[in-house]
């Protein structure tokens, strides 16, 4: 039996191998073509450990390289194995590791706001971050819209209302007032309403300024919006005498 030509990786050896050749389907550009190329499609035998699998080798007039010794340029085929070999970890997927949350389950939370929970979750163990703060924020939006909070007193950090030049206490409808809502309708308390105020500032700046927020910020903001479920949802039906 022949040999293949470069070592590929093996998913058994877990590593590049050298390899028998089994078999060998070969093709090569029609006498017309435009672009001069060549293929063959090998079924392969590690020579380590007798796994077999599927090699394709391709080359055309672009697949070439720098003889480091000549300097001049030698064409190379390309070798792409299947199964293929596993992308290394990055030192984000690294550092992710024990971040990956899993979706929680809760009984009492409207289906809407499970699914969009369940969707951030899931986006934010694939790293998209961008898509993770927008999500938190909508489920921000939804949680008022699904507690019929339509807006709120403005306080400052010392928990004090707003006052307008004229005197007037300061009330929104934007996002900031209806989180000013919940706490006002005691359904979340003080901190956890200053802390819905920074994931809402994270959302807007990932959707109007395309800001990326790392891990380390939308982990503890996805875990905020659980213990919220849990206390506007769960807990109150848990309770042994409901308001």
């Amino acid at each position: 039996m022949n040999k293949l030509e470069e070592k590929v990786y093996c998913n058994v050896c877990k590593g590049a191998r050298n390899h028998h050749i089994l078999k060998t389907h070969s093709e090569v550009a029609d006498y017309h073509s435009d672009i001069h190329w060549h293929a063959k499609y090998h079924i392969v035998q590690c020579m380590g450990c007798d796994t077999v699998a599927f090699v394709e080798q391709y080359g055309d007039e672009d697949t070439w390289d720098y003889n480091e010794y000549t300097g001049e340029r030698e064409w190379k085929d390309i070798f792409k194995v299947f199964p293929e070999e596993p992308p290394k970890p990055s030192r984000d997927d690294f550092f992710l590791g024990d971040y990956k949350l899993k979706i929680k389950n809760f009984n009492h939370v409207d289906p809407e706001l499970k699914e969009l929970y369940s969707q951030i979750v899931q986006v934010f163990n694939q790293r998209f971050n961008i898509l993770c703060a927008a999500g938190l924020r909508t489920l921000i939006e939804a949680i008022c819209l699904k507690t019929n909070i339509t807006g709120g007193r403005l306080y400052d950090e010392d928990k004090k209302v707003k006052v307008s030049r004229k005197g007037n206490e300061v009330y929104s409808t934007s996002l900031e007032g209806k989180i000013y809502g919940l706490y006002e309708k005691q359904l979340i308390l003080w901190d956890q309403c200053r802390i819905l105020q920074e994931i809402r500032d994270i959302g807007n700046s990932a959707v109007h300024e395309i800001e990326i927020p790392c891990i380390k910020t939308l982990r503890p903001a996805i875990i905020i919006v659980e213990g919220i479920f849990e206390s506007i949802y769960e807990l109150r039906e848990k309770s042994l005498v409901k308001k």
